[in-house]
């Protein structure tokens, strides 16, 4: 986010008769305005279109979100070796049963 500075102005569509030079007193500053928050949630949208969510239907975003928890548990999971562990039993099974049934 960058910074603001002392001649900045604050300005909506639809309000440039109404132009006021204010001082910068942090981030609380900024005025709500429709067009800024329809084309922020029109982007918002847009991102979860891609990402394959229907935002508008609640059921889609709560599976999302089961799916990213889902995810991040995998993932620390895997980070802390248990992982790791199991696929070196799996692979130490698999070759115990591979050189029983080997020819002698």
């Amino acid at each position: 986010m960058s910074t603001l500075r002392r001649d900045d102005l604050v300005v909506c569509p639809g309000l440039e008769d109404e132009r006021e030079r204010k001082d910068y007193k942090g981030v609380e500053r900024r005025d709500y305005c429709e067009f800024s928050h329809s084309i922020a949630r029109a982007a918002v949208k847009e991102v979860f279109a891609t990402l394959g969510v229907n935002v508008d239907v609640p059921i889609e975003v709560e599976n999302f979100r089961k799916d990213l928890r889902f995810a991040q548990e995998l993932r620390t999971f895997a980070r802390g070796g248990i992982l790791a562990a199991i696929t070196a039993f799996v692979s130490l099974v698999v070759g115990v049963i591979v050189y029983a049934f080997k020819d002698p």
